[in-house]
């Protein structure tokens, strides 16, 4: 089972000054003076952010590309920049649980896959659905994508809300995180202190908490 760490690039080569007298004799004798390789450069990953459109279903797909994936709503696009090795995000601006399915549903299977975090249900608690609805939503996603990626182990992250959202919001996502914590591996939340939305916005993550906190604590608990 492979490790994910972050590319950490590599240390100054600390060259060796060599004179153009210790040269030419080097040269003359017969020995080559052997320099370090270029430190090769950090790469930097992005996720990929699918269109906002109203008929999401029809007009998104899914490229599978990585070892591990992290598909979810609108929220997974707002992480900037990670050097994280062999991890696709893809987020999906607006998703509820039954879009992931049918973008999951025109997959071929896909063997090589080894994780997938799906992180999706805070649009459909918002909306007040009916919690039965979205249990039931839940089951069929992850028997999906089990079918879809039959050797990959599924988490879902509870779903980490704020405060200023209304109280019968909370209460749904407290009995929805209750009931995906009893049925499926979980990923847990931050601690509250390291957990930030916009002032202006009570849904969406400020960057700071996309990475620093929400995704290095997910890549934790995936290792």
């Amino acid at each position: 089972m492979a490790t994910f760490v972050r590319d950490l690039g590599a240390e100054d080569s600390g060259e060796e000054f060599v004179s153009t007298e210790d040269a030419l004799t080097n040269s003359l004798s017969g020995q080559e003076h052997q320099t370090t390789e270029p430190a090769p450069e950090k790469v930097w990953r992005k996720p990929t952010r699918n269109l906002t459109t109203s008929q999401k279903i029809r007009v998104w797909s899914l490229e599978v590309r990585e070892l591990v994936l992290l598909l979810g709503d609108s929220n997974l696009a707002r992480i900037p920049c990670h050097n994280y090795l062999r991890v696709q995000i893809d987020s999906f601006p607006g998703a509820q649980i039954h879009h992931l399915k049918g973008v999951l549903r025109k997959l071929e299977t896909c063997a090589t896959t080894q994780k997938v975090g799906l992180s999706v249900g805070l649009n459909d608690c918002s909306r007040n659905n009916l919690l039965d609805t979205i249990k039931k939503q839940f089951q069929q996603l992850v028997a999906l994508t089990r079918r879809v990626f039959p050797n990959a182990q599924v988490f879902l992250p509870l779903i980490q809300c704020s405060d200023k959202l209304s109280l019968g919001v909370q209460s749904l996502i407290e009995q929805t995180n209750t009931f995906l914590s009893h049925h499926f591996r979980t990923l847990h939340m931050v601690e509250k202190h390291l957990f930030f939305v916009h002032s202006h916005d009570p849904i969406h993550w400020t960057a700071k908490t996309s990475t620093s906190n929400i995704l290095d604590s997910w890549m934790k608990q995936l290792n």
